[in-house]
């Protein structure tokens, strides 16, 4: 009996107790140093099948995430990076480029005078935040919240406080503006409406990575061109 004992305290802290005590009851043998040994095999080979199972790849939720990384990178052009933090992925311009508001230019200072005046000189970044996909239901309602200050975006506002309360207020409501199977996609930039990107050459070579994007992605809404389009001002 004290032999019994110390055969099931010896195993007792392992997940394969119950299948050692039914062997044991089943062969009608006792604990002996010869079946102490035999168990031992039986352990090391249970824990060698289990080492191996848990060994077996299983699909993670970031592994499409992975993908698109390696996609955004083979579609940018020299001079810009890709990185990535978590659902998040910054593509960023490796040389300045100036920010400026057309609106009220100084037609006694040239493009290039006026620019340095009131823009700001910057790193270009677009950012990408991949979220879980929201229901159409959900997109249709939040797009029809923003359509008031959309509609003051693209035709103008009576009044210059209307039409800056309708800027203001449009830039708040955020909405996605790609989708994939699995996520919604926010995107932001460096200028917002009605800034403009200077020199021309270099707001042509950002409209060619949102044109990019494009391809990869899906948009909510077809590109029209008007000032709520996510794209790079002419």
């Amino acid at each position: 009996m004290d032999a019994d004992l110390n055969c099931v305290n010896l195993y007792s802290g392992s997940c394969l107790i119950n299948p050692l005590l039914v062997l044991a009851a089943d062969a009608g043998v006792m604990c002996t140093l010869k079946n102490l040994r035999r168990a031992s095999t039986y352990v090391l080979l249970a824990l060698f099948v289990c080492s191996c199972s848990t060994g077996i790849h299983r699909a993670r939720p970031s592994d499409d995430l992975e993908q698109v990384e390696l996609k955004l990178k083979s579609v940018l052009p020299n001079g810009w990076s890709a990185t990535r933090n978590g659902n998040s992925f910054e593509l960023t311009r490796s040389n300045k480029l100036w920010v400026y508001n057309p609106m009220q230019q100084d037609l006694a200072l040239t493009l290039d005078q006026w620019v340095k005046e009131v823009g700001v000189e910057l790193t270009y970044t677009i950012t990408l935040r991949f979220q879980p996909l929201i229901p159409k239901q959900r997109y249709d309602q939040l797009k029809a919240e923003r359509a008031p200050y959309e509609r003051i975006v693209n035709e103008g506002g009576h009044t210059i406080y209307e039409w800056e309360n309708g800027v203001n207020e449009f830039h708040k409501r955020q909405l996605p503006v790609y989708f994939t199977d699995h996520y919604s996609i926010y995107a932001e930039k460096s200028d917002v409406f009605p800034e403009q990107l200077y020199p021309e050459s270099v707001a042509f070579e950002c409209k060619q990575v949102i044109a990019s994007l494009d391809k990869l992605f899906v948009r909510y809404e077809p590109f029209s061109g008007k000032n709520s389009d996510f794209q790079v001002r002419p």
